[in-house]
């Protein structure tokens, strides 16, 4: 089977890769040395979803066919740059990305589930909802209810979208209220504590103006006058 018939039968989903090494002899350096010296060559092997097919490629070739499918319009340019993050993860020791939600610790699915599904080269919730007949013979009894369950989980996310956008812009929208109304609220205090203020200071004017002394609480002293003798 050619890659160009894999990707026929791929239904909308992105073939499996996996990347791996294999010593191989440098000629050049061998000859060279005059021993044989091995070298680590990269390979990927490519399994047509759903399919127990598989096509091997050295791991350069790989990149340079599928610039040419992208130039020809024959494969997306999502999928190659796809390819290349998932070579990059590989060399880097890290988990491949996929092309959708994992399978591996769906909690839809109990742990021996997960894995039998993904023995059978399904690896996301997006790739089982979207499984042909013959992935369906390979999934075995129950492959259907299982595809249902898929299905109706991508359509139970996808209904979420939207409301969660909304509920975000809700959000927002209160937090800009509560930020006006804080605003709000730190001006009226301001503003009551410049009014007690203006009320403390004209209290105090008028009981300087009207302050009650001394004189007015005992009559001032009066002098005995002299009286005249004689009289």
């Amino acid at each position: 089977m050619s890659i160009t018939d894999m990707m026929e039968r791929r239904v909308g989903r992105l073939p499996l890769a996996r990347f791996y090494s294999e010593p191989v002899e440098d000629r050049v350096k061998s000859a060279e040395a005059g021993k044989a010296v091995m070298v680590d060559q990269d390979w990927v092997e490519v399994t047509a979803a759903y399919s127990k097919d598989s096509i091997a490629f050295k791991v350069k070739d790989f990149f340079e066919r599928n610039r040419h499918k992208v130039a020809a319009g024959e494969m997306p340019q999502e999928w190659d740059d796809l390819f290349k993050r998932q070579y990059a993860a590989w060399k880097n020791g890290q988990e491949l990305p996929l092309d959708g939600t994992p399978i591996l610790g769906w909690a839809i699915l109990s742990p021996a589930m997960q894995k039998n599904i993904i023995n059978t080269n399904i690896r996301t919730v997006e790739d089982l909802a979207a499984v042909n007949d013959e992935g369906m013979r390979r999934l075995g009894m129950g492959a259907q209810d299982l595809k249902n369950k898929a299905r109706a989980w991508l359509e139970q996310s996808a209904d979420k979208g939207p409301l969660t956008m909304k509920m975000a812009a809700v959000e927002k929208e209160n937090a800009l209220l509560k930020g006006s109304v804080d605003a709000l609220q730190a001006k009226v205090a301001e503003l009551v504590k410049r009014l007690e203020l203006t009320d403390r200071v004209a209290s105090g004017d008028k009981a300087s103006e009207t302050e009650i002394t001394v004189d007015d609480i005992f009559e001032p002293e009066v002098k005995p006058t002299k009286r005249k003798a004689g009289r």
